[in-house]
């Protein structure tokens, strides 16, 4: 069985339903996937590993991580520092990498070449094409994902098979939400899928070849060589997605605006997945504060497509960090005309219309952002998970409650803005200064209520 995805902890709900019990983990990833979490936190890309093995679902894992990682020195400090933190006990040298336990499994990391994988029962083979993309850390983060692929999936699949790998289950995802992997290297996933399916269709293998010799030459700053090669690829499979995606990004940076657009039309019409939030770097560069560059990405992406909602979205939140309400606000209601369900627009949107004055509005526009966030959705800034159960996952959901109670309280009304100053404080107990705030609030009501309604000011 193999299954693909985008986002990794759906690979936590594929071994659920299938029964699999103490098995062997093959982790391809460069990351463990296995951070601490309460057994009633919900399952995430971070976290899903360590609630398989939570459930015995695993018996032993071997974290396969990238062959560039483990040669740079200071990233191999950090995965064992990263292997500590996880870890039940100290980290120990082990042939070929080193291991630790976790919830008293044993976590062997290292790269491939020193891998052990003999199973003793059943094996999981779960590979994220990240691995494919990634060669280091910095500031304690893995880097920026490598324009072209260190490692080619036939060559990652000849020597996973060389180490005798007959696993049960296999699962692939391509990490592009969180920005794990670029948007036109999705596609490595469904190769990666058809190889080891054992009869990939010969068009998918040139079209994939011809998009990798693309994007070797483009960084090369052979571009015309580049274009040919991508064209290639559109001819080998014109069905693909990828191919179309490949070109439009060429022809967009060769300043054929319009062919680009043509291109990435037909790229949805393939496949509409590529309307993605995460389709530019602009997402990567708003989370590090790099502001101008990430309004650049998304503007890139609105000469693409003028109505795509997500560059609109990450405009209206670039502009509110800058301090612009009302560009904010016609970013954020451009979003919200196509894509109503996203929690972040009408945060962003209610951020304006408060920063603009407009309080009853924006009251409106939290409480829309409050219920998308009880039912489950999440936010751009993650934690990214697939959430099939509809938990409550959005870390910023007891903050819109303080924000509306700053609006009430700013209105007058003390009992709308107790009320949701305390969900606030229930969702977030160590928030000193909305405790402040509360304590206020209730003196207020409470000396009113003795003066026969007058409040002082």
């Amino acid at each position: 069985m193999i299954a693909t995805f985008d986002l990794h902890d759906r690979a936590y709900y594929v071994w659920r339903d299938a029964g699999v019990r103490a098995a062997l983990l093959v982790h391809v990833d460069a990351h463990h996937d296995a951070a601490r979490a309460e057994s009633w936190t919900p399952i995430d890309i971070g976290n899903y590993v360590r609630a398989a093995i939570r459930d015995g679902m695993i018996a032993a894992v071997r974290w396969i991580v990238p062959d560039p990682m483990w040669s740079d020195a200071a990233t191999r400090r950090i995965l064992r520092a990263e292997l500590r933190a996880i870890g039940d006990r100290h980290v120990a040298d082990a042939p070929g990498g080193a291991h630790t336990a976790v919830d008293g499994v044993e976590l062997w990391m290292g790269p491939l070449a020193g891998a052990s994988l003999a199973p003793a029962g059943p094996v999981l083979l779960d590979i994220d094409v990240d691995y494919l993309l990634t060669a280091r850390y910095e500031s304690q983060r893995t880097a920026e994902p490598l324009a072209v692929p260190w490692c080619c999936p036939a060559d990652l699949i000849n020597r996973l098979r060389a180490h005798g790998i007959d696993p049960l289950i296999t699962t692939i995802a391509s990490s592009v939400t969180g920005g794990f992997t670029p948007l036109r290297w999705a596609h490595l996933a469904r190769e990666i899928a058809a190889r080891l399916g054992g009869d990939p269709p010969p068009s998918l293998l040139a079209c994939c070849e011809a998009l990798a010799d693309a994007a070797r030459r483009r960084e090369a700053g052979d571009n015309p060589g580049a274009l040919d090669a991508c064209l290639a690829a559109v001819a080998a499979a014109p069905a693909e997605p990828a191919a179309h995606f490949h070109l439009a990004q060429l022809l967009q940076a060769a300043g054929r605006e319009d062919e680009a657009r043509a291109a990435y039309r037909r790229t949805l019409e393939r496949d509409p997945s590529y309307a993605h939030a995460f389709m530019t770097r602009g997402p990567y560069l708003y989370r590090r504060g790099r502001l101008r560059e990430a309004e650049a990405a998304y503007s890139e992406a609105l000469a693409l497509d003028p109505d795509d909602s997500h560059a609109h979205l990450g405009l209206a939140m670039v502009a509110m960090k800058g301090r612009h309400p009302a560009d904010a606000r016609r970013h954020a209601e451009r979003s919200l005309a196509a894509r109503p369900e996203a929690v972040d627009g009408w945060r962003t949107l209610a951020e304006a219309l408060a920063r603009l004055g407009e309080r009853a509005a924006a009251i409106q526009a939290y409480g829309r952002a409050l219920r998308l966030s009880l039912g489950g959705a999440t936010p751009l800034g993650g934690p990214w998970t697939s959430n099939p159960e509809g938990r409550l996952v959005d870390p910023r959901h007891w903050g819109d409650h303080a924000a509306v109670g700053d609006l009430h309280a700013a209105s007058g009304d003390l009992e709308a803005a107790i009320a949701h100053y305390r969900m606030a404080a229930a969702g977030d107990p160590g928030a000193r200064r909305l405790g402040r705030r509360l304590r206020l609030l209730e003196t207020r009501r409470r000396i009113g209520r003795a003066s026969g309604g007058m409040l002082p000011s």
